[in-house]
């Protein structure tokens, strides 16, 4: 089992952040009729602990906790469905009930409708909601924060991370020494910190002469270098490492896996492996069940220790690039001759377009176009 789940906190106390975080948030929920607002936006570095804390809480505390994932459940309707119907009623177990909403600020700006319904159920629970986000300040949410009360939630100490992952090690009984903890733990992401050390643990130990086998630790991993490091890892754990590390698209990843295996001398087990995975990434948008992820990342991981010299770019994605980058051109110039035309992007692009592409460069000048976009809209 992977540590990070094996060995997550039971209470709160137990949790790896600042005593301020867990006071201001015990105050909201505890006393959540007295509180200004109806809900608390938790906001930080990603894996820090902001899902963490409520969910530790409830489990802890006997409360029932709903779940919902903007990323995924993003609707107007989804989330009126499934939100309204669970602010304003008991917990069926006679519980006191926390309403978690992950991820907020993964609504794009197409889903307004949908920020307008979480807004809306804000004003009217009976239940405390509590809301994740890695920007307090993110525009997209922006419209949310008069409804809320914002908590970033900060790092523990360093003794007390040296404290936890000690005690873990222990149970674990995993060797390790000073020197190499005290690296490893610069970094505020602890869960790739407890991460990196299962990958020491299965190297030998968390002892510095170990750590050169890390990756750096990169906020924005390289897809190429992503690819790259985890298909020429020397295990499963190492090669789930660096997907986690990467903020890529779990599909845009297989689309990567696809292109590369054939230049990594993979075998036909690996290409079996694959295919497993592309299975799951198309449940994923047939049934917007994004939990799959997690087992296409699994798979994807365990095709390692391969042999090649570089990752290259999907041609796929070269192709989507030069024609998304011609649609944009085009765009462009059609709103532009739109305006001069007094006609829609639409018409402009079926009914026009072929006649000015008869004119020459002089007359095309005469409707504002530069020499970029006359040359793009001749040729």
């Amino acid at each position: 089992m992977i540590w990070t789940i094996k060995h997550q906190p039971k209470t709160v106390d137990e949790l790896v952040i600042s005593e301020d975080t867990k006071k201001r948030f015990l105050k909201f929920v505890l006393e959540y009729k007295k509180e200004k607002k109806n809900a608390l936006l938790l906001w930080g570095e990603i894996g820090i602990g902001k899902t963490l804390l409520p969910i530790t809480f409830a489990k802890a505390q006997g409360y029932e906790i709903i779940e919902l994932n903007a990323s995924t459940q993003r609707s107007k309707k989804m989330i009126e469905e499934n939100l309204k119907n669970m602010a304003t009623t008991a917990s069926i177990f006679g519980n006191k009930k926390i309403i978690l909403i992950d991820e907020i600020d993964c609504l794009g700006r197409t889903d307004r409708g949908a920020l307008d319904a979480i807004i809306k159920t804000i004003s009217i629970t009976k239940h405390p909601i509590i809301l994740t986000a890695r920007d307090y300040w993110d525009s997209k949410i922006s419209k949310l924060r008069k409804h809320v009360l914002g908590l970033e939630v900060k790092s523990s100490t360093h003794q007390k991370k040296i404290i936890f992952l000690k005690k873990m090690l222990q149970i674990e009984k995993s060797s390790y020494d000073e020197e190499a903890l005290n690296k490893i733990i610069q970094d505020n992401d602890f869960r790739s910190v407890i991460t990196d050390i299962h990958t020491l643990h299965y190297a030998g130990g968390v002892i510095t002469k170990n750590l050169k086998m890390l990756s750096s630790r990169r906020k924005k991993q390289n897809v190429k270098n992503t690819v790259h490091n985890a298909l020429t890892s020397q295990n499963f754990v190492q090669a789930l490492k660096e997907l986690n590390d990467s903020e890529a698209d779990i599909n845009e990843l297989t689309k990567w896996f696809s292109e590369n295996l054939l230049y990594y001398n993979a075998s036909l087990n690996n290409y079996l492996t694959l295919a497993q995975a592309d299975v799951f990434g198309g449940r994923i948008l047939r049934r917007q069940y994004w939990r799959f992820a997690y087992y296409q990342r699994l798979l994807l991981s365990s095709i390692n220790s391969l042999n090649g010299s570089q990752a290259r770019y999907p041609e796929l994605f070269k192709k989507m690039f030069i024609t998304r980058s011609k649609r944009a051109k085009m765009d462009s110039i059609t709103e532009k001759l739109g305006e001069k035309l007094h006609a829609s992007k639409k018409s402009v692009r079926k009914y026009y377009v072929p006649l000015l592409r008869t004119f020459s460069k002089q007359e095309l000048e005469t409707f504002d176009l530069d020499k970029e976009e006359i040359n793009f809209l001749i040729n």
